[in-house]
């Protein structure tokens, strides 16, 4: 089920380019998409790759939040676990 409509819309900011939240993925096996903020190894591994995407543009004169690169870091959102079978999100009991 991943992430309710309703939170990809109003948190994750689906489709935002830059203030999309960076913790949210696709689940290959449903095309669902689902959060990895609760999943410590990926979490580690998203925070270095935007950290690094952040240095490599500001260090090319370029503004990271126009290159289209989902950068938001989930504010307001405590990330869910990738559950395949469960709908999730704010509006989610």
């Amino acid at each position: 089920m991943g992430l309710s409509p309703a939170q990809l819309q109003d948190v994750c900011l689906l489709y935002q380019g830059a203030k999309q939240c960076r913790y949210l993925s696709t689940d290959d096996a449903t095309g669902t998409f689902i959060c990895m903020k609760q999943v410590a190894k990926k979490k580690q591994q998203i925070d270095a790759q935007v950290d690094k995407h952040i240095v490599t543009a500001t260090a090319n004169g370029q503004d990271p939040m126009q290159m289209g690169r989902a950068i938001g870091n989930g504010q307001g959102c405590k990330g869910y676990l990738p559950l395949r079978m469960v709908e999730q999100g704010y509006d989610k009991p």
